[in-house]
């Protein structure tokens, strides 16, 4: 849920929030169990698919990626800016690191 401001009042408050509002650090940490190899990485190269890309050179490079390694795809899917859904809140960075248990 992402809060689209309407109004002039709405952009300038949003504006004013995100440059002067307080900043929280959220730690999240998950395990994720593979169930199906082979749909991970379907799900994952049809986000691929479905993602733009500035240059081609770097879709192939990230397929090649996902098709060797189900870690790669993990990360393809994996979404840490949408941790939080809220109007009242928004992501403004975001990073993950994944591993093998």
């Amino acid at each position: 849920m992402k809060f689209e401001p309407k109004t002039h009042e709405e952009k300038v408050a949003l504006q004013q929030a995100l440059l002067h509002g307080q900043r929280y650090e959220l730690e999240v940490k998950a395990t994720v169990i593979v169930l199906n190899q082979d749909e991970l990485i379907r799900d994952a190269l049809q986000s691929i698919e479905d993602a733009q890309f500035s240059n081609p050179g770097d879709r192939e490079r990230v397929i090649n990626e996902v098709q060797a390694d189900p870690a790669q795809a993990l990360g393809v899917l994996l979404r840490p800016q949408h941790v939080l859904e809220t109007r009242g809140a928004t992501c403004r960075e975001s990073s993950y690191t994944i591993r093998l248990q």
